[in-house]
């Protein structure tokens, strides 16, 4: 081991270098071993004086650098593979720990070797040539590896920790603080053993961040560093749905603190770390991308409970070892889309005796074969078939799911067998890892199988309760309640006769029995009428009917003996003189009814009932301008928002103006925002502020020079019969006409009151 000399020329501290150095020295073969190759200046030639020829310092006889000189010697003795192995070890260690020691980290070889570590860092470690401190710094990072390769189990971790730091934050001038998680160098970390790479990821487990822990599979008894350029954990993709199989989301799920989506989207990227070399994002791209929330979701989750990890890595080498029957990469590539037609959606519920519902229950049908299929993330906007909003998800995960008959759920598999086989992929619809790779293994949540079955079709299926009080009551997840549940046996629903679904059977049913021939035989032969084959049928009248229709056949004969009423006559005593079906009726001697239907037969519209029915109200009037009509025919009270306008325009507010009317603020609001949506634009300009008067917008400035027309007034005034004068005119002021006697008031100054003018 080396002795600390003095150079007799320069000055500078040396250590007198050993000549077997395992290539720990900058300049080894350039230089005899016993010169000095320093200068008093960095650009002043080697002194070249001979260190044997200056009084050496001895060490102490316990120094660790004689210890690891002697552990060295030892070594090159004997030579035999296993002293060869633990050499390279030595100087792979070595090799590994010079640009990642900080000074304090040799503080146990005394203030020397920490002081020329720091000067070497701090000014010259980028100069390429022998350095004063090199030998100082070799003879350290000796000890650094002997010491971790002569280490107990306990002490491992402590002693390896300095490789866990990154390099950029150790080479900085000044730099003492950690930038970032620790992490390993792969490439230093291949160069040793593979006993040794077994030591020092198994000591620094509980110490790397997730991602590494499942890299290296730090967490299993067998921890070793992925091959670089492997491809096992892309093919392992192959087998990994985007979304995590229903009956291993029970097993990962825990009771609280965790998400089911995030368990469910986030575990699936998990299993693709295992032996994957690439170290960025795209390590899981083809899933999801990896995110560092991720990272800290399964960190906090893995803290609770510790074995999520190596089941994960024990599921992955399953995947890798036996593979999967189901290749969802190809699904991810054939179905991007799910083709249900209305008629086989239809088809599918008939026989299931369940409702279709409008197209949101077929667009959830469809996404349930997708997900089915290709294992997907229905949150996952990038799918067609995706979650729009929240409420989106909720309708199918508590109505669809939970309300789906098993008829309906075993359709919808057969459905989905056919879109594989018309694919060509002979594959199961469903599979899932068996439980038994995780065996022996403590999960975060419980077996699918674990659970009262019973007294969970009593809770959901008899007594109604929700899914979240079934939960509770039986101590489980919600989700393992929906994925028991989705075992279950579901009865068909009995609808009602006058439901959706019951008419959509009578059709299907009356397809096949009210044909042409049933009606020549039930009624034309055996003369009965419609009640009695409703009654016999079970169908409604008006199905008996409708079908008698589409065969050509007239069920009906007494309508041939009805009156013959004219329909130009008709149409005038209803569509013009608006007269009721009873006076009508009464004038010719029928009924009300047997009117109504001759209107209906010849498509004549009549008198509305109600006030809708009015005779002002039906009025058309081609002549007036097209703001006026818009405002008054099929308008009830057109008339009236027309006058009430005109008055208002004389003040200067609509307070003002409501007070002289004797009117409500709010109601003569109403009139001016019911006639301003049925003209289509605003009529008026509202005040800024109090002190400002209205004004007539240029549509209703029209519209008042219309009003003003002599005819118009006449009509105006003719029909606005709820119309009230007001109680007093116009406040006296200083004003200006606008047109007619339509004035606004202009006060010199702004007064504050109900009583006075505002300006």
């Amino acid at each position: 081991m080396p002795k600390t000399r003095q150079a007799p020329d320069c000055g500078l501290p040396r250590l007198r270098q050993s000549p077997t150095r395992n290539g720990l020295s900058l300049r080894a073969g350039i230089a005899p071993t016993t010169s000095c190759v320093l200068g008093a200046r960095r650009e002043a030639r080697p002194c070249n004086a001979d260190l044997l020829s200056h009084p050496a310092h001895l060490l102490h006889h316990n120094d660790i650098r004689l210890k690891a000189q002697k552990w060295v010697s030892h070594r090159l003795d004997r030579m035999d593979p296993e002293s060869q192995t633990e050499l390279r070890d030595f100087g792979a260690l070595a090799t590994w720990f010079s640009p990642r020691l900080q000074p304090q980290d040799l503080s146990y070889l005394g203030p020397q070797s920490a002081a020329a570590l720091r000067e070497y860092r701090d000014q010259n470690h980028y100069v390429k040539r022998e350095q004063p401190t090199a030998t100082l710094i070799s003879a350290a990072l000796a000890c650094q590896a002997f010491r971790l390769l002569t280490s107990r189990a306990r002490d491992r971790y402590r002693r390896f920790a300095p490789l866990l730091r990154g390099p950029y934050h150790c080479l900085g001038p000044g730099s003492h603080t950690s930038k970032g998680p620790m992490i390993l160098s792969h490439k230093r970390l291949m160069s040793l053993s593979e006993p040794l790479q077994h030591k020092l990821l198994r000591s620094a487990d509980p110490y790397l961040p997730v991602s590494e822990r499942l890299r290296y599979r730090t967490c299993t008894p067998q921890p070793h560093p992925p091959e670089p350029g492997s491809t096992l954990a892309t093919e392992r993709a192959r087998h990994v749905p985007q979304y995590l199989w229903h009956d291993w989301i029970i097993r990962f799920l825990p009771d609280r603190g965790a998400h089911v989506d995030a368990i469910a989207t986030d575990l699936p990227i998990a299993l693709l770390i295992p032996g994957n070399p690439i170290r960025n994002i795209h390590a899981t791209t083809e899933l999801n991308p990896w995110r560092n929330n991720v990272s800290i979701a399964l960190g906090e989750l893995t803290r609770r409970h510790p074995g999520l990890l190596t089941a994960i890595c024990a599921l992955a080498d399953y995947l890798d070892t036996e593979g999967s029957p189901v290749d969802y990469r190809r699904r991810r590539e054939t179905f991007r889309d799910i083709e249900l037609s209305q008629q086989v959606w239809e088809h599918y519920c008939d026989q299931a005796n369940a409702n279709p519902g409008k197209g949101a229950r077929r667009f959830n049908a469809r996404r349930y074969i997708f997900q089915m299929l290709t294992g997907a993330d229905l949150s996952n906007p990038q799918h067609s078939l995706a979650f729009r909003t929240g409420e989106d998800q909720d309708r199918y995960m508590g109505q669809f799911q939970r309300e789906m008959e098993t008829a309906l759920r075993a359709s919808l598999h057969e459905h989905a067998a056919g879109l594989l086989a018309a694919a060509g992929i002979d594959e199961p619809v469903n599979w899932s890892p068996p439980a038994e790779c995780v065996a022996g293994l403590r999960l975060p949540g419980r077996e699918p199988g674990d659970i009262n079955t019973r007294l969970l079709y009593q809770l959901i299926t008899i007594e109604k309760c929700s899914f979240t009080a079934v939960a509770r009551q039986l101590g489980v997840t919600i989700e393992h309640v929906r994925y028991i549940t989705r075992q279950l046996y579901r009865e068909t629903t009995k609808h009602p006769k006058n439901s959706s679904p019951a008419a959509r059977q009578a059709r299907h049913r009356a397809n096949g029995i009210l044909d042409r021939a049933f009606y020549e035989r039930e009624h034309i032969q055996a003369r009965k009428d419609l009640p009695t084959i409703a009654a016999e049928t079970g169908f409604t009248r008006r199905l008996v009917a409708r079908y008698a229709r589409k065969a050509g056949i007239s069920i009906n004969p007494a309508i041939k003996k009805m009156a013959d009423i004219d329909r130009r006559w008709l149409a005038e005593q209803a569509g013009k003189l608006f007269r009721t079906n009873d006076d009508i009726a009464a004038e010719l001697g029928l009924r009300g009814e047997t009117i109504r239907r001759y209107r209906r037969n010849y498509g004549i519209r009549g008198r509305s009932t109600g006030s809708a029915g009015h005779v002002i109200t039906n009025l058309k009037h081609p002549s007036l301008p097209r703001d006026i009509r818009l405002a008054v025919e099929g308008q009830r009270g057109g008339w009236q928002r027309l006058q009430r306008f005109q008055q208002m325009m004389a003040y200067p507010s609509i307070n003002s103006a409501a007070q002289a009317l004797a009117l409500r603020h709010q109601n003569l609001t109403l009139q001016i925002n019911r006639l301003e949506a049925d003209i289509g634009e605003p009529l008026i300009q509202r005040a800024p502020h109090r002190y400002t008067a209205m004004l007539p917008t240029r549509r209703g400035q029209r519209l008042l020079d219309h009003l003003q027309q002599p005819h118009i007034q006449q009509q105006l005034n003719q029909y606005a019969t709820a119309n009230a004068p007001p109680k007093h005119g116009p406040r006296k002021g200083k004003s200006r006409a606008v047109t007619g006697s339509v004035r606004i008031v202009e006060t010199t100054r702004p007064s504050i009151g109900s009583g006075r003018s505002l300006g």
